[in-house]
């Protein structure tokens, strides 16, 4: 089919049927512009950006627990909450000692590392991080007594090595007794290790 059909039937859908005579007759510059208009419809239609996919939720197994005890790291952020609690961003997780006697003091890190097991793979979950402080509670200087604490951070299914644990950063945190450390998906507890931390004694002289 030659061009000047191509463009006559383009324009006949357009315009109707009668337009062509008095469209061609104003000479050969109305041929490429309604050829140019179609293009660029297709263009803008072909060319259309879609939109972004959204993170896929995905459904937890069993949060496998991989190791726990004393462990060190680098702090890369703080953030301390309303009730005098530091949670920290860390790198480089490195494993110390596998134990679940904590000889407190502070900076001391203790707690255990986990893979997520589900699917799909690479979906995004919600794990909640609870931590149990001894029965006797610790007493923050800003609101008093504490008995647990506890936040949420989204992960991918798949992960391992993730770090869930305790850093004793205040002297009012170092607590005699037992800690727990639990970690929620919803309403299913899924993983927890309980520690104990003990004061050294001091030298008698």
């Amino acid at each position: 089919m030659r061009a000047e059909r191509i463009v006559e039937l383009i324009v006949k859908i357009a315009f109707g049927a009668d337009v062509r005579t008095n469209l061609f007759a104003k000479g050969t510059i109305a041929v490429p512009l309604v050829w140019l208009c179609a293009l660029s419809a297709y263009a803008q239609t072909a060319g259309a950006p879609t939109a972004k996919a959204k993170p896929v939720p995905g459904t937890v197994e069993q949060l496998e627990v991989t190791d726990y005890g004393i462990y060190t790291a680098n702090k890369t952020a703080s953030v301390t909450n309303d009730k005098g609690l530091t949670h920290n961003t860390v790198n480089n997780i490195q494993y110390i000692a596998a134990t679940r006697t904590i000889r407190a003091h502070p900076g001391i890190k203790f707690g255990f590392r986990y893979m997520i097991l589900g699917r799909p793979e690479d979906a995004r979950v919600t794990i909640r991080q609870v931590t149990l402080f001894p029965p006797q509670g610790i007493t923050s200087p800003k609101t008093g007594l504490l008995h647990d604490h506890s936040f949420s951070a989204v992960y991918r299914i798949g992960m391992s090595g993730i770090f869930a644990g305790y850093d004793v950063d205040e002297p009012w945190e170092l607590v005699p007794g037992k800690w727990t450390i639990q970690l929620w998906v919803d309403d299913r507890k899924l993983a927890e290790e309980s520690f104990a931390l003990v004061i050294p004694q001091e030298p008698s002289n």
